[in-house]
């Protein structure tokens, strides 16, 4: 996970974006339900067969994330391998106004 104004930024690997995950999770309460989430997405992964199959996983599992913290942390739009996948808009509406961050995954 990366949170950056500019158009450069550099994804974190799994491993950190997960610690980074977890620790929020924490904070807000949800450790539980996120570690089923991740254990759920493990499998589908672990049982998929080709490329398009574990990125297409990824992707769900992420927007599952997503809501499961942002929903707790205020929002965001959600971003996946450059790809505006959720726009939250009142976050859209607020970034108009003071050009705040987005969330990239």
């Amino acid at each position: 996970m990366k949170v950056d104004t500019s158009s450069g930024f550099k994804i974190s690997p799994e491993n950190i974006t997960r610690k980074q995950f977890i620790k929020l999770a924490k904070e807000l309460g949800c450790l539980p339900d996120l570690l089923n989430l991740f254990k759920k997405y493990d499998q589908y992964l672990k049982d998929a067969q080709t490329d398009k199959e574990r990125l297409d996983i990824g992707k769900h599992g992420a927007k599952e994330v997503y809501f499961l913290l942002a929903g707790r942390a205020g929002g965001g739009h959600l971003v996946i391998n450059g790809e505006l996948v959720y726009e939250d808009k009142e976050q859209t509406e607020k970034e108009e106004k003071e050009n705040s961050p987005i969330i990239l995954l």
